[in-house]
């Protein structure tokens, strides 16, 4: 398993045991936080619980419920250039707190 943070633009990922929370203070960097598994990608709540902090894949979220934001992400994700780079033959993907 690794970490990742995925911005509008960019794919962060580190195999350390440095938080999310962590590298986000050391970097700067804020974006969707991610663990990358075998065939699975995991997406942190806080996604869909704070979209304002993701207008660039929810920009109309608080017109959503959850499960809609959920969708949008899960999309977002399904087509983003920098996960197929490490899942070349596609991706599970699933939700954690």
């Amino acid at each position: 398993m690794s970490r990742a943070l995925l911005t509008q633009s960019k794919l962060f990922v580190w195999y350390d045991h440095t938080s999310h929370a962590e590298f986000e203070h050391d970097t700067g960097v804020q974006g969707i936080r991610l663990l990358l598994r075998d065939g699975e990608v995991q997406v942190h709540h806080e996604t869909v619980a704070f979209p304002e902090h993701f207008r660039w894949v929810l920009p109309d979220a608080e017109m959503l419920d959850m499960d809609d934001r959920r969708r949008l992400v899960e999309e977002f994700l399904a087509v983003s250039d920098h996960l197929k780079q490490f899942y070349p033959t596609g991706f599970r993907i699933s939700w954690y707190y």
